[in-house]
C-alpha cells in the first residue's frame, strides 16, 4: 500500500528525478508479498467508467460506435477516426481493459498479422460483440507491414462481415491496410533511422494514456528468438529492400524482428521500454498480462527479466505456428471472468484470469475455423504457458538457484558426474528448443532419474550429501515451478515427456554452445542471481551466480583442477 501511495503523490507532483532516485525502493516493497496488492487509483486517473459516462450523456461510443457513419476507406485504410474522437471524451473516462497489440509483421508474417486482425473484426453469427473494443474494453494495434508508408496505429472494431472459416492463406496474403475496416487513429512517420524501442515505447504510453483502464494486456507480435542482448548492429543491406528474405544470418536471439528496417528488440532493451511506460503513464502500476505472440520466447531467463514489469507473463517456448495467438477466442471473455483455480479470491483475479485463459484458448482455436484449416498440423507441437511474477520472484528463482547450486556441488563431490549430468543434457527422449533451451519440468524429472539410477556408486561421504541435497533442491524447484505457473498447454509431440511444464531455462548441449552463448546470458537477471558479495553490499564481478557457475564447471572443467 505505500509504495503506491508514494507513486501517486510523486506522480501529481512532476518530481520525476526523485521518483527514479526512489526506484529501487519501490521495487524492493513491491516484491515482498508473493501476490502484490491492488493498486490505488492514481492522481489523474479518470474515476467514472466510460459505460457511466456515456449514460450520463455523453453520445454513445465504445462498442456502440458505428464506424461506418465516418468511415472514409482509402488505400491506406479507414481514416474516418476523427468523428469518433469528436463524440467520446474517452481519455477522461476509463474502460476494464485496454488491449495494446505490438504488431511488427514487416516481414514474412503479414499474412498472418491480416488474418488475426481479420478475426478481430469479423462479426459473429449470433451477433454478439466483442472480439475487438467494446464498452468495456478497447483495443489498439500498432502495426507495420510490407509496403505500407508510415506505422499504423489502429482502433478496432467488429465489423458487419461474416465470418468465412475456409478462407486460406493467400487470401491474406494479398491483403492490404486498405483491407481492414477499422478506423486508421493516425499514422506515425518513419524516423531515419528506425528505432524499434522508441515505436514500442510511443505506442505504449499513447495507447495507456489516451484508453486508460483498469487493467493492461500488452502483446508484442512477431517473430521471436528468446533471450538476447539489445542490437549493437544491424545485418547487411537486403540486394533487394522489398524481397520478402531473412536479412538476419545468425540466431541474435530478441523479438520484432523487421526484416526492411533490419531491427529488433534485445530482452533488455524490451525490459526498459515497458518499465519506463509502467513508470510512465501507468503510474507504476505494473502491467496485468504481457504476452510475447511469437517463438521461443516463454523462457526463465525472459520472465525473470520482466517479472517487475508485468503481474503476468505469457509465451511459448516453441517454436511456433504463425497462426498467433486467437484473439477472437480471447478478446469477448476480458470481461466475463470468473476466477478460475488459483485465481479465485486472489487481489488479483481479473489479470490472473485472463492469463489463465490464454493458453486455454489457444489450444481450443487450432481445432476452429480457419485456423485449422490454415495449419492443421499446428496442434502437435505448439507450447503456452502463464506465469505468475510475484512467485517467479519469490519462489521459483531461489529455488533454480539453489539448484544451480547443488549441481555445482554434485559436479564437485566426485569427477564421474560430470559424466552423469552430460548424458541428462544429451538424452535423446527430451525434447530440445532452437538455441538449446529445454523445459523445466523435463529437466528436473531426468536429474531426478539419473540420481536414482546411480544412487549408492560412489561410497564417499562428500558424494553421497552432494546427491542428497540435489534431490531436496529438485524437489523445491519442482514445487516453485507448480506454484509459479497459472496455466500451461502444449501439443502431442509433448505427451510423451514426463513432467513438461511449458516453461525453458537455457541448457547448452556442448562446449562449443557454451562458449558461443555463455556471455550473452550473463547479464540476464536470472543468470545474475546469487552472485557472491566481496565481504559486504559490493558485488564480486568476477565471480559467477550458481546457475553460470555449475555450467562453467560442466564445461571448462580443467579451469577448476588444481
Amino acid at each position: 500500500m505505500f509504495d503506491r501511495l508514494l507513486w501517486r503523490l510523486l506522480w501529481r507532483w512532476r518530481l520525476l528525478w526523485l521518483r527514479r532516485l526512489l526506484a529501487p525502493l519501490s521495487l524492493l516493497l513491491a516484491a515482498c508479498p508473493t501476490t502484490l496488492p491492488v493498486p490505488v487509483p492514481a492522481a489523474g486517473f479518470p474515476t467514472r467508467t466510460c459505460k457511466d459516462a456515456w449514460a450520463a450523456g455523453l453520445p454513445a461510443g465504445g462498442g456502440d460506435y458505428d464506424f461506418r457513419r465516418d468511415s472514409k476507406s482509402t488505400p491506406d485504410g479507414n481514416l474516418g477516426y476523427e468523428g469518433y474522437a469528436a463524440r467520446v471524451d474517452r481519455r477522461h473516462c476509463h474502460k476494464e481493459w485496454t488491449v495494446l497489440l505490438y504488431m511488427e509483421a514487416n516481414n514474412d508474417l503479414s499474412p498472418y498479422a491480416y488474418l488475426n486482425l481479420y478475426e478481430m473484426e469479423a462479426a459473429f453469427p449470433d451477433g454478439k460483440k466483442g472480439a475487438a473494443s467494446t464498452v468495456d474494453t478497447d483495443v489498439l494495434v500498432g502495426l507495420a507491414a510490407p509496403g505500407q508508408p508510415g506505422l499504423r496505429r489502429l482502433h478496432m472494431f467488429q465489423s458487419d462481415e461474416p465470418y468465412d472459416a475456409t478462407l486460406t492463406r493467400a487470401h491474406f496474403a494479398q491483403k492490404t491496410p486498405a483491407s481492414l475496416r477499422s478506423p486508421v487513429v493516425r499514422v506515425e512517420p518513419e524516423q531515419e533511422p528506425f528505432n524499434e524501442a522508441a515505436d514500442l515505447k510511443n505506442f505504449l504510453t499513447w495507447g495507456a494514456s489516451e484508453y486508460p483502464a483498469n487493467h493492461t494486456l500488452v502483446v508484442v507480435w512477431g517473430h521471436g528468438e528468446g533471450w538476447g542482448l539489445p542490437q549493437t548492429d544491424r545485418p547487411p543491406q537486403q540486394t533487394d529492400p522489398g524481397a520478402a528474405a531473412n536479412p538476419f544470418d545468425r540466431f541474435t536471439g530478441g523479438i520484432a524482428f523487421d526484416w526492411t528496417r533490419r531491427t529488433y528488440l534485445g530482452v533488455p532493451t524490451l525490459h526498459q521500454v515497458l518499465r519506463e511506460v509502467v513508470d510512465g503513464p501507468l503510474f507504476g502500476k505494473p502491467i496485468d498480462v504481457y504476452l510475447s505472440d511469437a517463438c521461443l520466447m516463454q523462457s526463465m531467463e525472459v520472465a525473470t527479466e520482466l517479472s517487475d514489469v508485468a503481474r503476468f507473463v505469457s509465451g511459448s517456448i516453441q517454436v511456433e505456428d504463425y497462426l498467433g495467438m486467437s484473439y477472437r477466442g480471447l478478446l469477448p471473455r476480458l470481461n466475463l471472468p470468473g476466477p478460475q483455480g488459483m485465481c479465485a479470491g486472489q487481489p488479483d483475479e481479473a489479470a490472473c484470469t485472463v492469463a489463465g485463459l490464454i493458453p486455454e484458448v489457444y489450444e481450443t482455436s487450432l481445432d476452429e475455423g480457419l485456423r485449422a484449416g490454415i495449419s492443421p498440423t499446428a496442434r502437435t507441437r505448439f507450447t503456452l504457458s502463464s506465469v505468475r511474477s510475484a512467485t517467479l520472484r519469490g519462489e521459483l528463482l531461489p529455488a533454480m538457484t539453489r539448484l544451480g547450486g547443488a549441481l555445482l556441488a554434485y559436479l564437485q563431490a566426485d569427477p564421474r558426474h560430470r559424466g552423469e549430468l552430460l548424458g541428462v543434457l544429451n538424452d535423446r527422449e527430451s525434447p530440445s528448443f532452437l538455441g538449446n533451451s529445454r523445459d523445466i519440468g523435463v529437466f528436473l524429472g531426468l536429474l531426478e532419474d539419473r540420481l536414482r539410477r546411480h544412487s549408492g556408486s560412489s561410497g564417499a561421504q562428500p558424494a553421497a550429501q552432494a546427491a542428497a541435497q540435489l534431490q531436496q533442491a529438485i524437489t523445491l524447484a519442482r514445487e516453485a515451478l507448480r506454484h509459479t505457473e497459472v496455466r500451461y498447454t502444449y501439443g502431442s509431440d509433448y505427451s510423451t515427456s514426463p513432467g513438461f511444464a511449458a516453461l525453458s531455462v537455457w541448457l547448452p548441449l556442448s562446449a562449443d554452445d557454451y562458449h558461443a552463448r555463455a556471455t550473452t546470458y550473463a547479464p540476464s537477471a536470472f543468470f545474475q542471481q546469487g552472485r557472491p558479495r566481496n565481504g559486504g553490499a559490493e558485488v564480486n564481478v568476477n565471480a559467477l551466480g550458481p546457475w553460470q557457475a555449475w555450467l562453467d564447471h560442466l564445461y571448462e572443467p580443467a579451469k577448476y583442477i588444481r
